[in-house]
């Protein structure tokens, strides 16, 4: 999620600078000309627009949030994962978090990601089963995982922080 929102700040800053620098020279050249009228019409339309694209780069934002899967599950472990684990009696302070590199597709249309916080020696995973409603994916269970891991071809691939 981090990552995202600066690919985003840094969309907006490559978007915005020169719309700001445009209006700034227009306002400088209607300075100039004494014309009024024609300053507070320029100094409107750059700030509409400004507020305009500033409104699309975050709705674009949000919805990215809740498109992409790895995002959506991020945004869970933040929101309520770190809950439910407590809850489980896992002190999650201590550990690291990593998602799966690959998104597992079920057979019913829904997908699975695993999580797999660090601790030291210490590894505990967990699976993050996901369905589509709509254009966006919400979690339907999270669960750790027990016994043997050995069952799990999943886990022997690549994890990356989050």
């Amino acid at each position: 999620m981090r990552d995202t929102k600066i690919v985003f700040i840094g969309i907006a800053v490559l978007i915005l600078f020169p719309l700001l620098f445009h209006g700034l020279r227009c306002v400088i050249k209607i300075r100039k000309q004494k014309d009024k009228k024609n300053l507070y019409y320029s100094l409107a339309a750059t700030g509409i627009v400004c507020m305009a694209l500033i409104a699309l780069i975050f709705s674009t934002y949000k919805f990215t949030l809740s498109y992409q899967a790895p995002l959506v599950v991020e945004q869970y472990l933040v929101e309520e994962g770190y809950a439910s684990l407590k809850e489980m009696g896992i002190d999650h302070e201590g550990y690291s978090a990593y998602l799966s590199e690959n998104i597992y597709e079920n057979d019913d249309g829904t997908i699975t990601m695993y999580v797999q916080f660090q601790s030291g020696d210490e590894n505990i995973y967990t699976v993050i089963n996901m369905e589509k409603q709509g254009d966006t994916w919400k979690v339907i269970g999270h669960e750790i995982l027990t016994g043997d891991y050995e069952d799990y071809p999943e886990l022997k691939k690549r994890f990356y922080p989050i």
